[in-house]
């Protein structure tokens, strides 16, 4: 089964950041990929399978993710998702620990689906 996911801020001109805390993929089986911006046309990683973080460069400050998974033997992923005003001269390499303020932590998990919690 294959989930889609269209991440954006609610307030224009703020970018997103997804952060995986933790990543546990059947590495046959399963793929969890990350798109800069609205869609699947512009991948930042076809194939995560540790943690990891992407900041928004598209021009909608929005990301996508994709979870593609057969839903056995796999226990999910865990990320924390934030929106934050773009910088005025971006740099891919900020750390995603002192981007913007909390908006909200999602998981997906096989057995429970999404659970989300907001700020």
């Amino acid at each position: 089964m294959k989930l889609t996911f269209g991440l954006s801020a609610q307030i224009p001109q703020e970018i997103v950041v997804i952060e995986f805390l933790t990543v546990d993929v059947e590495l046959c089986c399963d793929d969890l990929s990350v798109f800069n911006g609205t869609g699947t046309d512009e991948p930042f990683e076809l194939d995560v399978e540790e943690p990891s973080a992407f900041i928004s460069t598209a021009t909608d400050g929005c990301l996508t993710v994709t979870w593609d998974s057969d839903f056995l033997g796999t226990f999910g992923w865990e990320a924390v998702i934030n929106c934050t005003p773009c910088p005025p001269i971006f740099n891919q390499s900020v750390a995603v620990a002192n981007i913007g303020a909390f908006h909200g932590c999602c998981h997906y998990d096989k057995y429970y689906g999404w659970e989300c919690s907001h700020q």
